[in-house]
């Protein structure tokens, strides 16, 4: 039992930070420079992905010993090329970087998940109410995962999502 608990938890909060990193990073701070250059050549995450790496090799390690996104963010406004949306109603900005921060995230998903009824960064739902795939494809998904709590998620967000 523990070592499953074990794995699931770091699978969880895994998937979480990958996820959550990513929406936060590419979609509310955006660096404006070489985007032309980027669509032209191989892509616009091939240049923040440079960016990010040269940054990171550059800021210094916190008092946690930690390379904090706060540090990276900074470089990105020192240089001009931040562009900042506030976190509207409904966000949350949760610290991952020590064990008792990771598990209060996880307390804090799994509360809002329980009380709410909706799966936070269920990226199947996410693309069906984006119109990246159809009904049918993720009942597909919905299908393989049927003997699940995850899979019959996917088959209410078919049932009873609106897509216009």
């Amino acid at each position: 039992f523990f070592f499953f608990f074990f794995f699931c938890f770091f699978f969880f909060f895994f998937f979480f930070f990958f996820f959550f990193f990513f929406f936060f990073f590419f979609f509310f701070f955006q660096a404006e420079d070489g985007i032309r250059d980027a669509q032209e050549s191989r892509g616009l995450g091939d240049v923040y992905k440079r960016q990010v790496i040269d940054i990171a090799k550059n800021v210094k390690p916190s008092a946690r010993g930690e390379i904090e996104i706060t540090s990276v963010n900074n470089e990105y406004l020192k240089r001009g090329k931040l562009k900042v949306e506030l976190f509207g109603r409904g966000m949350a900005w949760l610290d991952t970087g020590t064990h008792r921060a990771m598990l209060d995230a996880s307390n804090f998903i799994e509360a809002v998940q329980t009380r709410q009824g909706q799966y936070i960064s269920c990226l199947e739902e996410i693309a069906y109410r984006r119109k990246f795939i159809t009904k049918e494809q993720l009942l597909v998904q919905a299908k393989k995962l049927e003997k699940t709590e995850y899979g019959q998620y996917l088959k209410t967000v078919a049932k009873t999502a609106r897509i216009k």
